[in-house]
């Protein structure tokens, strides 16, 4: 009967313990491309954008911590960066290279959480009857198994600024819920071969200041285990089980 009680302790408390959970992912916008057809076309980045282009996030923190690091830092237009928040349980990368944004995500089974995004913000200019087309490719691996507020995506958007632009193409969903509406511009979006495309066209009037950004962004959350009432009453009653047993042999 000891040794029945005590094997039932043990596994319930083995099952306690393996109920963690691990998160690991990476999502990334990679292979862009930016062709203009006709007329002309020029970035043109304004003072609210700091007169840069790139900005890269990540945080990471154990499961007991605020965040223990919280980093950010902002570069020239397409130019290769990489961030990281490292020294904690959970690890959090953010990386942009001359044509691709990129995200790399882990919260080992002790938990805790980690973020981080990679973007590129800026605004450009269309002459009178011009027409660009931006293309890319959206990638997000592994697995999110952790808590409530776990996610990963990327996404492309236009707008009259970059503050108002509207998505034009994500991961998961490409081209969900654009509807771009702007004087004297046309849009068109497509997807062809894996990839997806954006053109945008101008009349006789041409468009400055045209917003432009371009995100990768997750962020995961794992929470330690915490054994239910019921698995630690009956762990606990099997020890004591065992215990009762080894004071009946000693008084023999």
């Amino acid at each position: 009967m000891a040794l029945k009680s005590i094997a039932v302790a043990v596994s319930a408390l083995c099952l306690a313990a393996g109920a963690q959970a691990t998160s690991s992912f990476t999502a990334s916008l990679s292979d862009f491309g930016l062709l203009v057809t006709q007329g002309s076309a020029s970035w043109t980045p304004s003072d609210e954008d700091h007169d840069l282009f790139v900005r890269l996030y990540a945080n990471s923190s154990d499961v007991s911590t605020t965040p223990v690091n919280d980093v950010m830092t902002f570069g020239t237009p397409f130019s290769t960066m990489s961030l990281s928040s490292a020294g904690t349980v959970s690890s959090a990368v953010a990386s942009a290279t001359r044509n691709s944004l990129s995200i790399s995500l882990s919260t080992p089974a002790a938990g805790g959480s980690a973020y981080a995004f990679a973007s590129w913000e800026s605004h450009f200019n269309l002459a009178p009857n011009s027409n660009v087309v931006f293309s890319w490719v959206t990638s997000n691996t592994g697995s999110l198994v952790g808590g409530p507020g776990s996610y990963a995506y990327t996404d492309v958007a236009l707008g009259a600024s970059v503050v108002s632009s509207q998505v034009i193409g994500k991961g998961y969903t490409p081209g969900a819920s654009f509807d771009f509406e702007l004087a004297g511009v046309e849009y068109k979006y497509w997807t062809a071969g894996g990839r997806q495309f954006a053109s945008v066209s101008t009349g006789d009037n041409g468009a400055n200041n045209l917003g432009f950004f371009a995100r990768v962004q997750g962020h995961t959350v794992d929470v330690s285990a915490v054994p239910e009432p019921e698995t630690v009453a009956l762990a606990f009653s099997g020890l004591l089980v065992l215990g009762v047993a080894a004071a009946r042999r000693r008084a023999a």
